[in-house]
């Protein structure tokens, strides 16, 4: 079986959830999409997030979050994975939800969440 195209999908989930969030493909860890709070937040641009992968994160801390984040759901696809991070004196739940295609994981969305608002 063909896996359909998922990026409006990722799209439309990341402007829906009410955070900054962003989505990546699990098959080579590019960023799909990512709304207006998550740029906003880390400070990347629009146009420059379709053509990043996770390891292209300018921000060393995020870009490490991320990546362990999506190890640890990738061995627990059914559990959400969570770190604390700091941006501009404000700290974070990094929250990873996996989400499967037709037999694997299609993409990872990564959600920063206000501490105390979880």
């Amino acid at each position: 079986m063909i896996e359909h195209d998922r990026n409006r999908e990722i799209a439309n989930l990341v402007e829906l959830i009410g955070f900054a969030a962003m989505g990546v493909h699990a098959h080579d860890l590019s960023i799909a999409a990512a709304n207006q709070a998550f740029q906003s937040r880390t400070g990347m641009a629009s146009p420059q997030t379709s053509h990043l992968t996770v390891n292209d994160i300018s921000d060393q801390a995020l870009k490490l979050s991320v990546k362990d984040l999506i190890e640890r759901v990738e061995q627990k696809p059914e559990e959400m994975a969570n770190n604390e991070l700091e941006f501009s004196g404000e700290d974070f739940q990094v929250m990873a939800q996996a989400v499967y295609g037709i037999n694997k994981i299609a993409y990872f969305l990564i959600v920063l969440i206000p501490a105390g608002e979880e």
